[in-house]
């Protein structure tokens, strides 16, 4: 019932992408609803690997004399 609604929603750019992701997070509607409604593959967003924010540091070399 929903899906129809959500897709019609999601054509007029009225439904985003992450509110889908809520309803599937919620089981308004599935993973396969989200995929027949957006074209991509549902990806859960608490299954998602984190980015690594740090990165490694090098040694700082001196500044070239200018002449």
């Amino acid at each position: 019932m929903y899906k129809m609604l959500f897709k019609l929603e999601f054509s007029w750019g009225t439904l985003s992408k992450e509110k889908l992701q809520e309803h599937v997070a919620n089981k308004v509607i599935t993973a396969s609803d989200y995929k027949e409604i957006t074209g991509e593959s549902y990806i859960d967003p608490n299954q998602q690997p984190t980015e690594n924010t740090t990165t490694p540091t090098e040694p700082s070399q001196p500044a070239a004399p200018t002449n």
